[in-house]
């Protein structure tokens, strides 16, 4: 047997050794005896689908609470007033992420709509009431 022979060899036995201690080698032997199920792509998709969820929405909220913060350090409000502030926006946003109940009940108190899934410059209208 030659060098390079042994040395792959080494290396698909290092590989087998990896998977087996991550626990894909029992994955890897299911697909190749009964290929990939339906459960099998659901719970991929589910789980590339949060994975990507929780990717954006990281950058999203840490870019939504500094500028909020900026927006009341610059009306001159004391550093201590804005993270308690910031702290009650993240609050609330945990409870009212999908409610929109709370939406609305914004929109019927001071005459504003949200328009942040639409294209348009104008993300916040306010209405005559």
């Amino acid at each position: 047997m030659g060098a390079n022979r042994q040395q792959r060899r080494r290396q698909e036995r290092e590989q087998i050794r990896t998977w087996k201690e991550q626990g894909r080698y029992k994955q890897v032997l299911s697909l190749q005896r009964n290929g990939i199920t339906e459960k099998d792509l659901d719970k991929a998709y589910k789980d590339g689908y949060e994975e990507g969820y929780m990717y954006a929405s990281e950058g999203f909220l840490k870019r939504m609470y500094a500028a909020i913060a900026k927006e009341l350090i610059e009306a001159g409000n004391p550093a201590d007033d804005v993270v308690s502030f910031v702290k009650g926006v993240d609050q609330r946003f945990a409870v009212m992420f999908d409610a929109d109940d709370e939406i609305n009940d914004v929109y019927q108190q001071i005459g504003v709509q949200f328009n942040v899934d639409r294209r348009e410059l104008i993300r916040i209208e306010e209405t005559v009431q």
